[in-house]
Protein backbone atom coordinates (compact mmCIF):
# COMPACT_ATOMS: atom_id res chain seq x y z
CA UNK A 1 0.00 0.00 0.00
CA UNK A 2 1.36 3.47 -0.61
CA UNK A 3 0.43 7.11 -0.85
CA UNK A 4 -0.51 8.30 -4.63
CA UNK A 5 0.13 11.95 -4.24
CA UNK A 6 3.64 12.21 -3.89
CA UNK A 7 4.49 9.76 -6.01
CA UNK A 8 1.85 10.91 -9.17
CA UNK A 9 3.53 14.63 -8.92
CA UNK A 10 6.93 13.22 -9.23
CA UNK A 11 5.68 10.87 -12.29
CA UNK A 12 4.36 13.93 -13.63
CA UNK A 13 7.36 15.98 -13.30
CA UNK A 14 10.25 13.58 -14.54
CA UNK A 15 11.26 13.80 -18.74
CA UNK A 16 11.74 10.12 -19.43
CA UNK A 17 9.13 7.93 -20.77
CA UNK A 18 11.28 5.07 -19.37
CA UNK A 19 11.19 3.93 -15.60
CA UNK A 20 12.04 1.31 -13.07
CA UNK A 21 9.76 0.21 -10.50
CA UNK A 22 11.99 -1.58 -7.72
CA UNK A 23 9.75 -2.87 -4.71
CA UNK A 24 10.20 -4.16 -1.37
CA UNK A 25 8.66 -4.07 2.01
CA UNK A 26 9.42 -0.69 3.27
CA UNK A 27 9.94 1.05 0.16
CA UNK A 28 9.29 1.65 -3.45
CA UNK A 29 11.70 3.54 -5.41
CA UNK A 30 11.36 4.81 -9.10
CA UNK A 31 13.97 5.51 -11.36
CA UNK A 32 14.49 7.09 -14.21
CA UNK A 33 18.37 7.33 -15.58
CA UNK A 34 20.17 9.00 -12.73
CA UNK A 35 16.90 10.07 -11.46
CA UNK A 36 15.38 8.33 -8.48
CA UNK A 37 12.57 8.94 -6.23
CA UNK A 38 12.20 6.61 -2.74
CA UNK A 39 8.55 6.21 -1.55
CA UNK A 40 8.12 4.42 1.65
CA UNK A 41 5.20 1.92 2.03
CA UNK A 42 1.81 2.06 4.16
CA UNK A 43 1.76 -0.46 7.18
CA UNK A 44 -1.68 -2.96 6.76
CA UNK A 45 -1.52 -4.41 3.56
CA UNK A 46 -4.00 -6.71 5.11
CA UNK A 47 -6.56 -3.98 5.71
CA UNK A 48 -6.90 -2.95 2.52
CA UNK A 49 -10.32 -3.32 1.25
CA UNK A 50 -10.26 -5.14 -1.98
CA UNK A 51 -13.43 -4.65 -4.34
CA UNK A 52 -16.34 -7.49 -3.98
CA UNK A 53 -16.92 -10.08 -6.86
CA UNK A 54 -20.19 -10.33 -7.04
CA UNK A 55 -21.94 -8.24 -9.57
CA UNK A 56 -25.68 -8.64 -10.20
CA UNK A 57 -26.68 -8.80 -13.26
CA UNK A 58 -24.86 -6.57 -15.49
CA UNK A 59 -26.50 -3.74 -17.92
CA UNK A 60 -25.04 -2.39 -20.85
CA UNK A 61 -24.34 1.46 -21.44
CA UNK A 62 -23.20 3.05 -24.34
CA UNK A 63 -20.39 5.54 -24.90
CA UNK A 64 -22.68 7.68 -27.01
CA UNK A 65 -25.51 7.60 -23.71
CA UNK A 66 -22.58 8.31 -21.19
CA UNK A 67 -21.38 11.23 -23.59
CA UNK A 68 -24.88 12.66 -23.26
CA UNK A 69 -25.61 11.91 -19.30
CA UNK A 70 -22.08 13.90 -19.37
CA UNK A 71 -23.32 17.25 -20.91
CA UNK A 72 -26.93 17.18 -20.35
CA UNK A 73 -27.32 15.70 -16.58
CA UNK A 74 -24.68 15.35 -14.27
CA UNK A 75 -24.03 19.23 -14.40
CA UNK A 76 -27.08 19.80 -12.49
CA UNK A 77 -26.12 17.49 -9.69
CA UNK A 78 -24.99 19.38 -6.33
CA UNK A 79 -21.33 20.08 -5.26
CA UNK A 80 -22.63 20.79 -1.58
CA UNK A 81 -22.56 17.27 0.84
CA UNK A 82 -24.99 18.84 3.03
CA UNK A 83 -27.54 16.71 1.55
CA UNK A 84 -26.29 13.42 -0.45
CA UNK A 85 -29.39 12.34 -2.27
CA UNK A 86 -28.57 15.88 -4.18
CA UNK A 87 -25.06 15.16 -5.15
CA UNK A 88 -25.72 11.85 -7.00
CA UNK A 89 -27.65 11.24 -10.48
CA UNK A 90 -30.86 8.99 -10.22
CA UNK A 91 -30.75 6.00 -12.33
CA UNK A 92 -34.69 5.54 -12.45
CA UNK A 93 -36.09 2.15 -13.70
CA UNK A 94 -39.23 3.47 -15.37
CA UNK A 95 -40.73 0.79 -16.94
CA UNK A 96 -37.56 -1.35 -17.15
CA UNK A 97 -36.56 1.56 -19.13
CA UNK A 98 -33.36 3.90 -18.18
CA UNK A 99 -34.34 7.62 -16.84
CA UNK A 100 -31.25 9.89 -15.71
CA UNK A 101 -32.10 12.97 -13.34
CA UNK A 102 -30.02 15.08 -11.41
CA UNK A 103 -31.09 18.13 -9.14
CA UNK A 104 -29.17 20.22 -6.55
CA UNK A 105 -33.09 21.88 -5.79
CA UNK A 106 -32.41 25.26 -7.83
CA UNK A 107 -32.54 23.38 -11.13
CA UNK A 108 -33.25 19.92 -12.61
CA UNK A 109 -31.87 17.82 -15.97
CA UNK A 110 -34.13 14.84 -16.45
CA UNK A 111 -32.99 12.65 -19.20
CA UNK A 112 -35.48 9.75 -20.90
CA UNK A 113 -33.83 7.11 -22.57
CA UNK A 114 -34.47 4.08 -24.44
CA UNK A 115 -31.68 1.92 -22.51
CA UNK A 116 -33.07 -0.94 -20.81
CA UNK A 117 -32.54 -1.26 -17.03
CA UNK A 118 -33.74 -4.04 -15.55
CA UNK A 119 -32.04 -3.07 -11.86
CA UNK A 120 -33.40 -0.99 -9.20
CA UNK A 121 -33.33 2.43 -9.04
CA UNK A 122 -30.13 3.81 -7.43
CA UNK A 123 -28.32 7.34 -6.65
CA UNK A 124 -25.10 7.15 -8.08
CA UNK A 125 -22.38 9.93 -7.01
CA UNK A 126 -21.87 12.65 -9.64
CA UNK A 127 -17.85 12.69 -8.74
CA UNK A 128 -17.54 8.81 -9.25
CA UNK A 129 -19.25 9.17 -12.58
CA UNK A 130 -16.86 12.15 -13.60
CA UNK A 131 -14.08 10.13 -13.13
CA UNK A 132 -15.71 7.13 -15.15
CA UNK A 133 -16.61 9.71 -18.38
CA UNK A 134 -13.09 10.72 -17.47
CA UNK A 135 -11.26 7.21 -18.21
CA UNK A 136 -13.77 6.73 -21.25
CA UNK A 137 -12.43 9.78 -23.46
CA UNK A 138 -9.50 7.91 -23.07
CA UNK A 139 -10.50 5.40 -24.18
CA UNK A 140 -10.84 5.47 -28.26
CA UNK A 141 -12.17 1.88 -29.07
CA UNK A 142 -14.45 1.79 -26.60
CA UNK A 143 -18.13 1.42 -27.70
CA UNK A 144 -19.85 0.96 -23.93
CA UNK A 145 -19.43 -0.27 -20.41
CA UNK A 146 -21.24 -2.19 -18.58
CA UNK A 147 -22.52 -2.01 -15.11
CA UNK A 148 -24.16 -3.73 -12.09
CA UNK A 149 -24.97 -3.27 -8.43
CA UNK A 150 -23.49 -5.10 -4.93
CA UNK A 151 -26.36 -6.04 -3.47
CA UNK A 152 -24.80 -6.91 -0.16
CA UNK A 153 -22.01 -4.10 -0.28
CA UNK A 154 -24.87 -1.61 -1.81
CA UNK A 155 -22.21 -0.78 -4.39
CA UNK A 156 -22.03 0.27 -8.05
CA UNK A 157 -19.54 -1.08 -10.91
CA UNK A 158 -18.59 0.26 -14.33
CA UNK A 159 -16.44 -2.46 -16.00
CA UNK A 160 -14.45 -2.31 -19.24
CA UNK A 161 -12.44 -5.55 -20.68
CA UNK A 162 -9.65 -4.79 -18.01
CA UNK A 163 -10.64 -1.94 -15.49
CA UNK A 164 -13.18 -1.95 -12.95
CA UNK A 165 -14.70 1.29 -10.81
CA UNK A 166 -16.75 0.94 -8.15
CA UNK A 167 -18.56 3.28 -6.05
CA UNK A 168 -20.76 3.45 -2.73
CA UNK A 169 -24.48 3.82 -3.91
CA UNK A 170 -26.17 6.61 -2.51
CA UNK A 171 -28.71 5.74 0.09
CA UNK A 172 -31.71 8.05 0.64
CA UNK A 173 -34.86 9.61 -1.27
CA UNK A 174 -34.16 11.05 -4.19
CA UNK A 175 -36.50 14.23 -4.43
CA UNK A 176 -40.02 13.16 -6.43
CA UNK A 177 -39.06 15.31 -9.52
CA UNK A 178 -42.14 14.80 -11.41
CA UNK A 179 -43.84 17.05 -8.79
CA UNK A 180 -41.96 19.92 -10.16
CA UNK A 181 -42.73 19.72 -13.59
CA UNK A 182 -45.40 22.21 -14.72
CA UNK A 183 -47.89 20.80 -16.16
CA UNK A 184 -49.15 23.24 -17.99
CA UNK A 185 -48.04 26.24 -20.39
CA UNK A 186 -48.71 29.79 -21.05
CA UNK A 187 -45.61 31.08 -22.92
CA UNK A 188 -43.37 29.28 -25.05
CA UNK A 189 -40.52 30.95 -27.15
CA UNK A 190 -38.17 29.01 -29.35
CA UNK A 191 -34.67 30.78 -29.59
CA UNK A 192 -31.18 30.40 -31.13
CA UNK A 193 -29.24 28.95 -28.44
CA UNK A 194 -25.87 30.52 -29.32
CA UNK A 195 -27.08 33.66 -29.63
CA UNK A 196 -28.68 33.22 -26.44
CA UNK A 197 -25.65 32.23 -24.91
CA UNK A 198 -23.79 35.59 -25.76
CA UNK A 199 -26.71 37.68 -24.68
CA UNK A 200 -26.55 36.34 -21.47
CA UNK A 201 -23.04 36.94 -21.31
CA UNK A 202 -23.40 40.44 -22.56
CA UNK A 203 -25.99 41.07 -19.73
CA UNK A 204 -24.04 39.48 -16.72
CA UNK A 205 -21.40 41.95 -17.19
CA UNK A 206 -23.33 44.30 -15.44
CA UNK A 207 -24.41 42.08 -12.18
CA UNK A 208 -21.46 40.16 -11.13
CA UNK A 209 -20.81 42.68 -8.49
CA UNK A 210 -24.45 42.78 -7.72
CA UNK A 211 -26.94 39.81 -7.24
CA UNK A 212 -26.00 37.51 -10.11
CA UNK A 213 -29.65 37.85 -11.24
CA UNK A 214 -30.69 38.76 -15.29
CA UNK A 215 -34.46 39.76 -15.66
CA UNK A 216 -36.03 38.00 -19.25
CA UNK A 217 -39.00 39.75 -20.27
CA UNK A 218 -40.78 37.63 -23.31
CA UNK A 219 -42.74 39.32 -25.88
CA UNK A 220 -44.09 39.25 -29.01
CA UNK A 221 -41.97 41.38 -30.79
CA UNK A 222 -39.12 39.65 -28.90
CA UNK A 223 -36.81 38.88 -25.80
CA UNK A 224 -35.44 41.74 -23.99
CA UNK A 225 -32.66 40.75 -21.16
CA UNK A 226 -31.48 43.13 -18.64
CA UNK A 227 -29.51 42.72 -15.54
CA UNK A 228 -31.12 43.40 -12.50
CA UNK A 229 -29.39 45.92 -10.70
CA UNK A 230 -30.40 49.70 -9.38
CA UNK A 231 -31.25 50.70 -13.03
CA UNK A 232 -32.49 49.40 -16.38
CA UNK A 233 -30.32 51.30 -18.51
CA UNK A 234 -28.72 48.35 -19.75
CA UNK A 235 -30.30 46.00 -22.06
CA UNK A 236 -29.82 43.15 -24.21
CA UNK A 237 -32.53 42.56 -27.15
CA UNK A 238 -33.11 39.14 -29.35
CA UNK A 239 -35.39 37.80 -31.70
CA UNK A 240 -37.24 34.78 -31.08
CA UNK A 241 -40.74 33.08 -32.10
CA UNK A 242 -43.19 33.17 -28.88
CA UNK A 243 -46.60 31.77 -28.52
CA UNK A 244 -48.71 32.81 -25.51
CA UNK A 245 -48.93 35.59 -23.02
CA UNK A 246 -45.86 37.89 -22.24
CA UNK A 247 -44.23 36.98 -19.03
CA UNK A 248 -41.17 38.63 -17.73
CA UNK A 249 -39.01 35.89 -15.40
CA UNK A 250 -35.48 36.21 -13.42
CA UNK A 251 -32.87 33.22 -13.11
CA UNK A 252 -29.15 33.32 -11.63
CA UNK A 253 -26.74 33.64 -14.71
CA UNK A 254 -24.89 31.36 -13.57
CA UNK A 255 -27.73 28.22 -14.18
CA UNK A 256 -28.81 29.63 -18.13
CA UNK A 257 -25.27 29.34 -18.89
CA UNK A 258 -24.22 26.14 -17.58
CA UNK A 259 -27.38 24.81 -19.43
CA UNK A 260 -26.90 26.65 -22.53
CA UNK A 261 -23.31 26.38 -22.55
CA UNK A 262 -23.61 21.79 -22.38
CA UNK A 263 -26.02 21.80 -24.59
CA UNK A 264 -25.16 21.36 -28.45
CA UNK A 265 -28.64 21.93 -30.83
CA UNK A 266 -28.92 25.26 -32.90
CA UNK A 267 -32.66 25.96 -31.29
CA UNK A 268 -33.58 25.61 -27.47
CA UNK A 269 -37.77 25.86 -26.52
CA UNK A 270 -38.43 27.76 -23.27
CA UNK A 271 -42.09 26.80 -21.45
CA UNK A 272 -43.16 29.21 -18.93
CA UNK A 273 -46.17 29.12 -16.74
CA UNK A 274 -45.18 32.28 -14.81
CA UNK A 275 -42.80 34.28 -12.76
CA UNK A 276 -42.41 31.98 -9.89
CA UNK A 277 -42.85 28.54 -11.32
CA UNK A 278 -39.88 26.70 -12.85
CA UNK A 279 -38.83 27.18 -16.24
CA UNK A 280 -38.47 24.45 -18.63
CA UNK A 281 -35.97 24.13 -21.44
CA UNK A 282 -36.22 21.51 -24.21
CA UNK A 283 -32.97 21.12 -26.63
CA UNK A 284 -34.35 20.15 -30.30
CA UNK A 285 -37.02 18.18 -31.19
CA UNK A 286 -36.55 14.39 -30.02
CA UNK A 287 -38.15 15.54 -26.66
CA UNK A 288 -36.16 12.94 -24.16
CA UNK A 289 -34.47 15.52 -22.14
CA UNK A 290 -35.66 18.52 -20.33
CA UNK A 291 -34.05 21.17 -18.04
CA UNK A 292 -35.66 23.04 -15.17
CA UNK A 293 -34.32 26.02 -13.51
CA UNK A 294 -35.85 27.63 -10.78
CA UNK A 295 -36.92 31.32 -11.11
CA UNK A 296 -35.45 33.96 -8.89
CA UNK A 297 -38.24 36.34 -7.12
CA UNK A 298 -38.26 39.85 -8.05
CA UNK A 299 -40.83 42.72 -7.87
CA UNK A 300 -42.35 44.28 -11.22
CA UNK A 301 -40.02 46.44 -12.74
Amino acid sequence: VIDPKKLLEFLNLISSTEIEIIFDDKKVTVVSGKTRGVFPTIKGKGDFPLPPKEIKSEEEISKKLLIKIEKEVLFAASTDGSRPVLSGVMFENKENRLNLIATDGFRLSFLKTNTPFNLPSIIVPAGFLRDVFHYLKTERNQKSLKFGIIEKEKMIAFSSQETVFYSRLIEGEFPSYEKVIPQETKTKAILNRSVFEKNVKLASVFVRDYSNIVVLSFKKEGLYIWPKTNNKESVVYQEIEMEGVDQKIAFNYRFLLDFLKNSDKENITTSLVRKDAPAVFTVGEEGDFIHLIMPIRIDDE
